[in-house]
């Protein structure tokens, strides 16, 4: 694979992980990501992490990539550079390796079903796996932030034959859709790791959902409403239920069962 990406290493496993990770980024192995926004990297650099994620997952079946447990990290680390872009691919319901589709900022052409395959072996690693969520809601709380007392208060009256927007709505869809994607991972790999019906799994589900899950996703959302000041009126308390309803409907339906 390094050979593919113009790469040189003939060294360890870790080595050759480290050199990897660099080709994927641009960056030394083990530089932090800045946090949201992702920012833009040179074309090379993104379209050798489209290289390495295709290659990972081309013959390993549609469910996971056989990614090697001493490069996680790095798999995992180079995964934050692209949050925005990963994102997009996980949360939306279109598949953005046809061209008519583009992530950004850096126009990643992989589908929802490669990124899945690709992030799975990663959430066997807490550590890693945990970089990565991490950083997804760096990205969520940003886009929270953007919402307004008006977005949180009251939905966005529509005129008969005019379309219009919800900007609450599509954050809390979207990053309910995200978070939940996510949590069915972890949660695979805790149960794998504890074993279905044991104390040590449930405990572990429900430290990994305080952290990374719903009761932090919905939190997000009551307070901002709090900082922005929504009153404690009839249709604030309406218009935030409707919202959280979204978010948890959105969670639900990708977060599956583990």
């Amino acid at each position: 694979m390094l050979s593919e990406l113009g790469v040189e290493s003939t060294g360890s496993a870790q080595e050759c992980g480290d050199a990897l990770e660099t080709a994927m980024t641009g960056k030394p192995a083990g530089e932090k990501a800045p946090t949201a926004p992702t920012e833009r990297l040179p074309d090379a650099q993104s379209r050798n992490f489209e290289k390495a994620v295709s290659a990972f997952t081309k013959d390993a079946g549609p469910e996971t990539a056989d990614i090697p447990d001493t490069i996680r990290g790095n798999m995992a680390n180079a995964v934050t550079y692209y949050t925005d872009d990963i994102f997009q691919i996980l949360g939306g319901h279109v598949d953005h390796s046809e061209e008519s589709y583009s992530t950004t900022p850096n126009d990643i052409d992989l589908d929802r079903s490669t990124v899945l395959a690709f992030l799975r072996p990663l959430a066997q690693d807490e550590k890693a796996f945990d970089s990565i969520r991490a950083s997804v809601f760096h990205r969520i709380d940003s886009d929270i932030a953007t919402l307004d007392k008006a977005d949180l208060t009251t939905a966005p009256r529509q005129a008969p034959g005019e379309a219009t927007g919800d900007k609450a709505t599509g954050v809390a869809r979207e990053s309910g859709r995200v978070t939940g994607t996510l949590r069915k991972l972890s949660g695979e790999a805790i149960t794998a790791r504890h074993g279905q019906g044991t104390e040590e799994r449930d405990a572990a589900l429900a430290r990994d959902a305080e952290r990374f899950g719903l009761p932090r996703l919905e939190q997000a959302f009551r307070s901002r409403a709090e900082s922005v000041g929504t009153a404690s009126t009839p249709e604030s308390a309406s218009r935030m239920q409707d919202i959280i309803e979204v978010v948890q409907e959105s969670y639900r339906v990708r977060s599956g069962g583990y």
